[in-house]
Order: structure tokens, then sequence, then C-alpha cells
């Protein structure tokens, strides 16, 4: 992944900012695999990173059995990113950054690779929301 812009500093240091697709192929995440919550195909989340935002897009509107809502996050906490958000409809989007207030979530400090995970208040029958990360990295001096 190329960075989107990158700093180099003293000795060979650098740090980038950049973004991760969650999907192969960029191809958005499928929101009913009979299950509440769903897990990004990809580790899209670095390690040792600084988590930015969370950014998706629902490319096909989420339905059936009653779910009227989901979140963002990670393994451990379901609200890591985004909190609930109620808009279901094809071409909602929103930008989930719940990770940088580190009163209710691990903070933005991304320590190993991990995959993004919705999970949904009801399971859907369909749908599908492409998510991108948006993250900071370094690298230490080189000499």
């Amino acid at each position: 992944l190329t960075p989107l812009s990158t700093i180099y500093g003293l000795f060979g240091a650098t740090t980038s900012r950049t973004y991760a697709v969650c999907e192969t192929s960029g191809a958005p995440t499928t929101a009913h695999n009979g299950g509440v919550t769903i897990t990004t195909g990809l580790n899209c989340l670095p390690a040792n990173a600084v988590i930015d935002a969370v950014g998706y897009r629902v490319t096909t509107a989420l339905s059936g059995n009653a779910i009227s809502s989901f979140t963002i996050g990670d393994g451990t906490i379901a609200t890591r990113f985004c909190g609930t958000q109620s808009t279901l409809t094809l071409n909602a989007t929103g930008i989930c950054f719940a990770q940088t207030d580190q009163t209710s979530t691990s903070g933005p400090k991304q320590v190993s690779a991990a995959a993004v995970v919705v999970t949904e208040d009801q399971i859907a029958t369909a749908g599908a929301i492409r998510l991108i990360v948006f993250y900071h990295t370094w690298v230490a001096p080189t000499s």
C-alpha cells in the first residue's frame, strides 16, 4: 500500500498516513452471513499503527429480520469506532472515530493486526458495507 503522504526525518526515520480497504479487491463486506457479527475478510487494522478513523458506505441496503442498526468495532469492543448507526439505506455513509475518546474504548493504538467487526442488532438477510481504515505508522531511524 502506498502511503498518502510520508514525512522523512533525520537518520531515515519516517511517518506515514495512509488507508486500508477491509476486503480483497476493494469489495464491500457482506452484511448477511447468518449471524449478527460480521468480520472483515482482511486484517485492515494494521499492527503498530494509530487508527485515525474508519469510514463506511452502505453499498446494498441492510434489511430483513427487523434489523435497525449496527456498530463498528474490533474483536474485543463492538463500538470501538462507531456507536449505533441507524441509517441502513443504500449509499448511507459515516466516519467513525469513537476510539479517539479513550474513556469508553481501547483508544486509537493498534498493537497487532486485526479485522474490523460490524455488529448488527438483528441478523440481516441482505446488505453490504464498504469499510476503509485511515491510519498513521512510523519507521524508527535507520542510522
